[in-house]
This record gives C-alpha cells, structure tokens and sequence, in this order.
C-alpha cells in the first residue's frame, strides 16, 4: 500500500532548477574568490589645492594630529558617537591619534615624518581591514601661497576587496577634495566652506 500523494513532475522540475541555480550562485561565489585572490587590491589618490598662506602656515595643522579635527575631520557632526585619544608628541614623528565611533568604527593615524622640506607622512589603520599610507608636500609659489598635494595610497583585504578598489579611489578623492578646502580656510584664517562630502574621520 502506497501512503500519500506522488511528487508532482512540476515540483520535481521545480527543486531540480533550484538545486541548479543554487549550484551556479555557488560556482559564481567560488570564481569570484579565486579571482578575488590575484586580482590587483591596492588604491591610490591624488589631490592639490594652492593655498594663499605660506607654508609655515599650513604645516602644523598637517603635522599635528590634534589640528585634523579642523580640517580632515571637518564631518563630526555625522557620528556624534566619535571619540578621539592621542599619545605621543603634540606633532611630527611619532604623534599618534586614535578614534572610535559608531558610523565611522574604529582606526588610527601615526605620523612617521614631518618637515617643512618633505613635508608629512603617515599610516593609517581603518575598518574592515584596509590600511593606507599618506603624504602631504608643499611647493612654495611664494611667500604667501602654497600648492599642497596629498596622495593616498594602500590596499584592501582579499578576496572580495579587490572588486571595490575604484569605488574606494573615487570616494576618497572626493573626501580628500573636500578636506583640503577646509584646510585651506584654516590656514588662511577664514570661515570654513560648506560640508558637502564625508569625510575619514581623524
């Protein structure tokens, strides 16, 4: 004797087609992670403004961790949550800032050269495993005006990352952009512009 109804030929059509498309979405997961494996990971930005201030001017609120807040970190108000700590020297090597936030998580920034000749670097540690490196040169144009370049550069973790490292230049080009602005009204001495981008948050 034969208990219950027989499987329909359209359900069985219908769990052989999901088995398949589930096959394939894990087939596709599998590629996408090996190619995720070799596939370039690393980022890079490059951003100038000319500045009507000398560089002696413009140089501690780079060299000083403790100035970011008036320009880099111009977008507080986003995450109201957002606590600095630092440790080191007030500014040049070995000056060091560390934050945590609730939108912005958690990350540091270590300067590790500042002169007014090289100008400053640094390696920051961000969210989601991404570290970079950055620099800010100064080209004197005169006494009173300044061309200042930052470039960014770094890498993102494997194997999914590498798929994003367009999005990552472009978004941080952008914030860039708009932090140097802010550093140029500090260093001239006038209103800060309008936010209109986020910003990293050091």
């Amino acid at each position: 004797m034969r208990y219950g109804r027989p499987m329909s030929a359209s359900a069985s059509l219908l769990g052989r087609l999901v088995g398949a498309v589930l096959g394939l979405l894990l087939l596709l997961a599998l590629l996408a992670g090996l190619a995720g494996m070799v596939k370039d990971n690393t980022f890079e930005a490059r951003e100038s403004v000319v500045i009507e201030a000398p560089l002696e001017a413009i140089h501690p609120f780079v060299a000083a961790p403790r100035q970011h807040p008036s320009w880099i970190g111009w977008n507080d108000a986003e995450d109201p949550s957002l606590q600095r700590s630092y440790s080191g020297p007030e500014q040049g090597s070995g000056a060091l800032v560390r934050w945590q936030g609730e939108l912005f998580g958690a990350g540091s920034l270590r300067i590790e050269e500042a002169t007014l000749a090289g100008g400053v670097r640094w390696r920051q540690v961000l969210p989601a495993g991404v570290e970079s490196r950055g620099e800010v040169t100064y080209e004197r144009l005169s006494s009173e005006r300044t061309r200042v370049t930052w470039r960014e550069w770094g890498s993102v973790p494997r194997p999914h990352g590498p798929f994003f490292v367009g999005l990552v230049a472009r978004s941080l080009a952008s914030q860039m952009r708009g932090a140097l602005g802010f550093l140029a009204a500090a260093a001239e001495g006038r209103p800060p512009p309008r936010a209109t981008q986020s910003a990293t948050p050091h």
